[in-house]
Formats: structure tokens, C-alpha cells, sequence
């Protein structure tokens, strides 16, 4: 199994309900919400908080390219996916950029060089240019 270096610490349950996903860390508490995944219902969030509940380990990775962003494992599954797989939920954002590039029947993991390339100036200086020339082209064809 793959393990982030960024942040990978087990936590317990204190509060899983519809407003509100709170976890204790030693003495720090996380407040949080099941990151990149919408759910079709609300029986999809009650299906995630009966998981967590039942767990004998609750671990949290942190998403570096997201704030206050963490992916859930619960005894060793990542919760994101398993709830993408049985259907309950679906993926909220497709970004490559992600430490996992959650897909339904799988979890890909995208590759640690994709934090050094966010660290790098260089690629939001040429994405900012790609992004004024595509609006340049836009505003050209509207005249």
C-alpha cells in the first residue's frame, strides 16, 4: 500500500452527521467533510458515518492541493472510493493535481513529482498565459 509523506495519522470518530465530520487527533480535533465526493442522498452520508463508526482504525491524508482537505481510510480502504464504488457517491472535482485521482472500481494514485510541479512558479506562470491567450481568442472571435 502506498503512503503519502505529507501527513498520514490515525485519528478517532468524535461527530459524523449531516453537518458536520470531526475526528481527534492526539489532543488536536480536525474538522473536516468527505473530500471530492458528493453524495447522491443523504443515505449515501449515513452509510460513510456508519463505516467510520464501525472501524477499528480511522486514518487521515492530507490533500496538499486542497485546504483543510483529507482523504479517509478506514481500516486500510479509502473511504472516498469504497463510497464512489458502491455508488453512494460520485467524484466532485477531476483534477489531476490530486494525491489520488479517485475513478469508480479504482483509486489511481497520481505521482508524488505532481507536488513539485505545484511548487514550481514556472507552470502557474505558463498556465496564466495559456489561460489569457485562450480568453484573447475568445474576446476576438465576440468582435
Amino acid at each position: 500500500m502506498w503512503v503519502s509523506l505529507l501527513l498520514w495519522s490515525s485519528v478517532s470518530l468524535v461527530r459524523c452527521d449531516e453537518t458536520q465530520l470531526l475526528f481527534m487527533n492526539e489532543e488536536v480535533q480536525i474538522q473536516t467533510d468527505f473530500f471530492n465526493v458528493l453524495f447522491y442522498e443523504e443515505e449515501g452520508r449515513q452509510k460513510a458515518c456508519e463505516y467510520l463508526e464501525k472501524a477499528e482504525v480511522i486514518q487521515l491524508e492530507e490533500e496538499i492541493m486542497a485546504e483543510n482537505a483529507y482523504y479517509i481510510y478506514t481500516d486500510e480502504v479509502l473511504l472516498q472510493s469504497k463510497l464512489i464504488d458502491e455508488g453512494l457517491a460520485r467524484v466532485n472535482i477531476e483534477f489531476e493535481g490530486y494525491l489520488h485521482k479517485l475513478q469508480k472500481e479504482e483509486v489511481i494514485v497520481v505521482a508524488q513529482s505532481e507536488k513539485i510541479k505545484r511548487e514550481n512558479p514556472s507552470i502557474w506562470v505558463i498556465s496564466g498565459l495559456f489561460l489569457l491567450c485562450i480568453l484573447c481568442a475568445f474576446l476576438a472571435i465576440k468582435l
